[in-house]
């Protein structure tokens, strides 16, 4: 990743220009592997951290040449006439949430401001609500793909959903095991340090991980139990484990209950199936992995912090009561946001202004003469920060160009091994700022002494961040730059004249941007009308998912356990944050839907 962002961002351009291409020739000659490739990517494709981009990202780019280069292939089929077996009330409910989400977006993006430098790249702009949005937008857009790929093969359509599911709890799990090596070690259960993955949305906190493992992980089982070659049943095995690893290493009580009541799920799916079509095979994998789950249970129990954090259940479920409550006392009163709801990706903005008690850390770009600079005032820390390539036991000089026009004022700058959330071998540096309307200039010289070497394969990343946790005073920064022994530049956009890009932030205080609820969620971004009718549509699900149990062609067994793990994190938590989990979940709720689909006429061109 070091070497990405080092390179000019020409030549990175130009490789990932040459990268889609080829992709975009394979996908035209293969077109049936786009889903296998879209689920497999989705945990691991994001370069945040790195690019600053989050509104809009590389994965947000693969999604939209996917389904522009199938559409393109499959251009003679747009005639076709596809029976997807949905029924009037999947269709009613399908498209009413499409709907709710679209009124929604339009309500959080509301008056619709000025594009400016700030639009895309904070979470406090109204524009957060398109990329709240975009995940669900994405998922009824694959939905044109899924459609004909259902209808024409729906058995082979299953089998690459859950290779590609399978595959991203594969790559998932491979970055957490990376993570724990570069931080802890594989097996120190001690040390309380809680995994993030690879998942960007978690510089807020979250919880994107688990959610992710407990959705996915049921696919693992059921590509177990459907494969006939002892190789893929090995490899299956071997996944799965290795994502009941990611998962443990998470300690999140949620996330160990949702998963144990989901493997349930799934079991107990099974052996509602009439006996003659549930071979004794998939019974005994689904043992297999029942005594698996239930000896991960007692070992992350006995053998990790989690005791300890469910004898603080009592005061973090006070704690979250507390924050619901906070979130409904700062919505508008009157029916039509009852009823329609404060809009997409609203609540980072009014929680900052409205909540009371609370002093956030809070960051945009401001252009005087031409030019932009960074302001960031004080309160709860938020650590806007930049991966840097440095090198341990170097001296390097630093030169801040900042000011504060208001009083004396402290602002920090932090060296640290950091993947996402948890520093180590920092380096702390205060600058003094005295009042000043005219910019001013601190230089000095660091050695990074506290900076360890380590193995380049588990080498976590050397940020730079800056800080301000002064209530009530606002730094203004013009440009930071760091320079080597060769006066080789090391801080890229340290004049922030491309905004954000390259700079990133992650925050300690993790409730100010989270509902850490979904029906809460639900109802303050989209009201009763998108309440109700998620709640119609799962209730639909689930009896649909009890009514063709006994299908031998429908996963019935799977769906209800993804969706089970999905639910039962979105009681602590609200996944809806993150718009690649949303994505998920609609296309979901999407699958369960379909019946027998087929193609009907032939294609005319």
């Amino acid at each position: 990743m070091i070497s990405m962002i080092s390179a000019t961002p020409q030549s990175v351009m130009f490789w990932l220009f040459m990268i889609g291409i080829a992709y975009a020739l394979l996908l035209y000659r293969f077109p049936n592997s786009w889903l296998t490739v879209i689920l497999a990517l989705l945990p691991i494709l994001d370069f945040a951290p790195w690019t600053g981009q989050f509104f809009f990202d590389e994965y947000d780019g693969l999604l939209c040449l996917t389904i522009v280069t199938v559409l393109l292939q499959r251009r003679s089929q747009f005639w076709t006439r596809v029976q997807t077996g949905w029924s009037r009330t999947s269709l009613l409910l399908v498209s009413g949430l499409g709907f709710s989400v679209l009124v929604s977006a339009l309500l959080g993006a509301y008056p619709f401001p000025a594009i400016d430098v700030n639009s895309f790249n904070n979470y406090l702009s109204p524009y957060n609500a398109l990329r709240v949005a975009k995940g669900v937008v994405f998922a009824y857009l694959l939905l044109l793909l899924l459609v004909l790929d259902m209808a024409h093969d729906a058995h082979k359509t299953l089998r690459r959903l859950t290779l590609g599911m399978t595959l991203g709890v594969l790559g998932a799990s491979l970055g957490v095991v990376w993570e724990r090596l570069s931080s802890t070690g594989l097996f120190n259960f001690d040390s309380g340090y809680r995994v993030v993955g690879l998942f960007s949305g978690m510089h807020t906190g979250g919880a994107y991980v688990e959610g992710y493992l407990v959705t996915a992980l049921p696919f693992v089982i059921w590509w177990e139990i459907q494969s006939k070659h002892w190789l893929n049943k090995l490899a299956a095995m071997v996944i799965f484990l290795l994502g009941c690893y990611a998962l443990l290493v998470t300690y999140a009580r949620g996330g160990y209950v949702a998963f144990m009541l989901s493997c349930l799920v799934l079991f107990l799916g099974l052996l509602a199936r009439n006996w003659a079509s549930v071979k004794k095979a998939h019974v005994r994998s689904a043992a297999i992995v029942a005594l698996i789950s239930f000896a991960w249970l007692i070992f992350a129990y006995q053998a990790t912090p989690m005791h300890k954090r469910f004898n603080q259940l009592g005061y973090d479920k006070s704690l979250r009561v507390q924050h619901w409550g906070k979130i409904i006392g700062i919505m508008d009163q009157g029916w039509p946001v009852k009823l329609f709801g404060q809009g997409l990706g609203r609540l980072p903005a009014m929680y900052a202004t409205r909540a009371k008690g609370e002093q956030q850390s809070e960051y945009q770009f401001v252009t005087e003469q031409g030019k932009n600079y960074f302001q960031l005032t004080g309160g709860d820390p938020l650590y806007y920060e930049q991966v840097v390539d440095l090198q341990p036991s170097q001296t390097y000089q630093i030169e801040v160009v900042a000011r504060n026009k208001t009083s004396a004022s402290e602002m920090y700058l932090s060296i640290c091994r950091k993947w996402m959330l948890y520093p180590s071998q920092c380096d702390w540096f205060r600058i003094n700022l005295n009042p000043s309307a005219s910019w001013q200039t601190y230089a000095f010289n660091v050695n990074l002494n506290r900076i360890k070497p380590a193995p380049w394969y588990v080498r976590p990343d050397i940020k730079l961040a800056l800080e301000n946790d002064q209530d009530g005073t606002t730094v203004d920064v013009a440009s930071v730059s760091l320079k080597g022994a060769d006066q080789r530049e090391l801080v890229r956009n340290g004049d922030f004249a491309q905004g954000s890009r390259y700079w990133f932030f992650s925050t300690d205080n993790h409730l100010p941007w989270h509902f850490k609820n979904l029906l809460l969620q639900l109802y303050f971004e989209q009201g009763v009308f998108g309440l109700g009718l998620m709640l119609a549509a799962l209730i639909y699900s689930f009896a649909t998912l009890i009514r063709r149990r006994n299908e031998a062609d429908y996963p019935a067994p799977l769906y209800a356990a993804a969706l089970t793990g999905f639910l039962l994190i979105g009681v602590i938590d609200s996944l809806f944050d993150f718009p690649r989990m949303s994505m998920i979940f609609y296309l979901l709720l999407m699958l369960i839907q379909f019946r027998h689909p087929r193609l009907t006429d032939k294609a005319v061109n």
